[in-house]
Parts: C-alpha cells; sequence; structure tokens
C-alpha cells in the first residue's frame, strides 16, 4: 500500500477506536440515567398505589390516585429524558473536536507536497460545531422521551383494565409493575442505539462542516466500511464511493461505523504541477472486489445465501445491495436491500 494510503487507513483506524470509547461511555451514561429513573419510578408505583388500596377507599378515589401516579411517572420520565441529553453532552463535544482534528490530519496529509496548503487548512466555525452539539441533545432527548413515554402508556392501559375488572390495587400494582419495567427497560437498547448513532452523526456534521470549511481544496468525500466478515451489505456496496462536500453522511444503518474521508482535488486542479496526487483509500467498486476475494461462507453471511447465490449467477448486483430507508421523525439511511426470492 503506498505510505499516503497507508497513513489515511491509520488515522481511520485510530478515529475507531476513539469512536468505541466515546461510544462505550455514552452507553455507561445512559444506563446510569435510565437505572436511576426506572428505580424512582417503581418506588412511586409502589408507594401512590398501596395508598390507593387502603380500606375503604372507593373506585373513585382509586382511580384518582392512580392518575396521580401517572403523573409523577411522567415527569420522572422527563427528567430521566433530559438527564440521558446531559449525561452524553460531554462525549458528544469530544466526539466533535475529534472530528475536526481527524478532518484536518487527513486533509493535510493529501496536501503534504505543498507545506502552504497543509499550513492554512480551517476548523469548522465554532457557532457550527456548537449547533451541532446542542442538536443531538436535543434529539437525544426528544427520542428518550418518546420511548419512555411507553411506560407512561402501560400505567395507563393497566389502570383500565383494573378497574373495569375490580381488581384489587395491590394486584394491579404488580402487574402494573411488570407491565411498566418490561417496556422501560425493553426500552434501553432502543435509546443506546440513538444515542450512538446520534453520537457518530455529530462526529460527520462536525466533519461535514470542517470540509466545507476548507472547500477550495477539497473534490468531495468517500465513503469508507470497515470491511470484514460483519459488515452489512450495503456498506459494502457503498465503500469507496464518491460524494459531493454537501451531502451528509455517510448515512448508513443505525449504529454503523462507516467513515466519512475527505479528498483533496487534484494538484492540476489546485494549480500545481509536476506533483503526483496522493492515492485514495479506495475507489468505487472496491467493496464487491472485496467480497468476490472472499471464501464463499463470508460472501454468504453478507449477502445471505440466496444473495449470493444470485451475485454468482449474474442476476443480483451490488446496485441492489443498498437501498433507502425513511425513519420518520429520525434520519434517513441506507440498509441492505432484499435477495430476490428466486
Amino acid at each position: 500500500m503506498d505510505p499516503d494510503a497507508h497513513d489515511i487507513h491509520r488515522i481511520l483506524g485510530d478515529q475507531r477506536k476513539r469512536l468505541d470509547k466515546i461510544a462505550s461511555a455514552t452507553d455507561r451514561a445512559l444506563l446510569a440515567t435510565w437505572v436511576t429513573a426506572w428505580d424512582d419510578i417503581a418506588t412511586d408505583i409502589e408507594m401512590i398505589l398501596a395508598k390507593a388500596g387502603a380500606e375503604g377507599v372507593t373506585n373513585t378515589v382509586r382511580v384518582r390516585r392512580a392518575q396521580q401516579a401517572i403523573a409523577v411517572i411522567a415527569r420522572q420520565l422527563r427528567r430521566s429524558a433530559r438527564a440521558a441529553g446531559v449525561a452524553i453532552g460531554g462525549d458528544v463535544r469530544e466526539m466533535i473536536e475529534q472530528a475536526q482534528a481527524d478532518t484536518v490530519a487527513m486533509i493535510g496529509q493529501q496536501l503534504e507536497g505543498v507545506e502552504q496548503l497543509a499550513a492554512n487548512l480551517l476548523r469548522a466555525d465554532p457557532a457550527q460545531i456548537e449547533a451541532i452539539g446542542t442538536r443531538v441533545q436535543k434529539t437525544v432527548t426528544a427520542r428518550v422521551w418518546d420511548l419512555q413515554a411507553d411506560a407512561v402508556e402501560a400505567v395507563r392501559a393497566e389502570l383500565v383494565r383494573g378497574v373495569a375488572t375490580g381488581a384489587h390495587p395491590n394486584a394491579q400494582a404488580s402487574r402494573m409493575l411488570q407491565a411498566v419495567q418490561g417496556l422501560f427497560m425493553g426500552g434501553l437498547t432502543r435509546a443506546r442505539t440513538i444515542a450512538r448513532t446520534e453520537t457518530i452523526d455529530a462526529y460527520r456534521a462536525a466533519a461535514m462542516a470542517t470540509e466545507q470549511a476548507n472547500a477550495d481544496v477539497l473534490a468531495g468525500w468517500l465513503w469508507i466500511a470497515d470491511l470484514g466478515q460483519r459488515t452489512c451489505m450495503s456498506c459494502v456496496a457503498q465503500h469507496g464511493s464518491l460524494h459531493k462536500l454537501e451531502e451528509p453522511g455517510p448515512e448508513d444503518h443505525p449504529n454503523g461505523r462507516c467513515a466519512r474521508v475527505p479528498v483533496t482535488k487534484s494538484w492540476k486542479q489546485l494549480g500545481y504541477k509536476g506533483i503526483k496526487d496522493p492515492p485514495r483509500p479506495a475507489k468505487a467498486g472496491d467493496g464487491p472486489r472485496w467480497l468476490a476475494r472472499q471464501a464463499r461462507d463470508v460472501q454468504d453471511h453478507i449477502l445471505t445465501k440466496r444473495g449470493a447465490q444470485a451475485w454468482r449467477n449474474g442476476e443480483w448486483g451490488p446496485p441492489h445491495w443498498s437501498v433507502p430507508r425513511d425513519n420518520p421523525g429520525w434520519r434517513r439511511s441506507w440498509v441492505a436491500g432484499k435477495p430476490p426470492k428466486h
């Protein structure tokens, strides 16, 4: 491998290690806020419904007290959602700072032939960077609240069922706790996916802003996948594709780890002659070419057995491996296509 390309891959390797480290810290922070919120909610449900189950309490009073429990839980969840956004704030800003440093390093690596160009690279506008961090925190807060609101609906459903059947509030409280805990803790996995994806997207957005600050020397950015047996077919298909600077991304699937690599203009386009252009770390089609060199079991794992056989038969090519998916209220992403049925 050419030394320049090797240096880009080294930067990418270091980048992935840092992203994994920050993502793990985000997971721990989110888990801590989640568990604390559940402890508070469980205590509130047990206390308020115990009062509702006292001797001589009418159904009307039971309903009112259970409604009080719902109101308390809703307030706890809103606090928890805000706490989740605050908890990842430091990680997001660390990610954003790292994105700027990495982007400048990758551009500078390609401009080594002319020291003046490499020395004059810029970082993104501070206000733009601050806006990226704020947006991520707001998005995580809103999405976590959406997930946790399911727990409130579980309480409402149990309340209606309990009143309709005349169930004793103590039994109702037990069912309610089980239903709410299942929904609440089940939402943690989805919340982690959202937090991880948003944090990595913050890195990409900061990289994009830094690229735009240096647009005069750039031709676009490359979608670079971490090729391996666990890479999805969509990312294999996208690997090496060139995109415009104003295009966000990589918009890979949630939890995706694909990288955005800036590509400089040719030395001729920059007004310099007699300098050899630096090699790119990948080019369009490198993903499928890499897959063609892998063992059949790796091909079957990535494309599915049916898809891999269709590909070998020339019936299902890379353009079908990556398809866009709209996620209303969140972000668009490119995901694995569906292999042909026959």
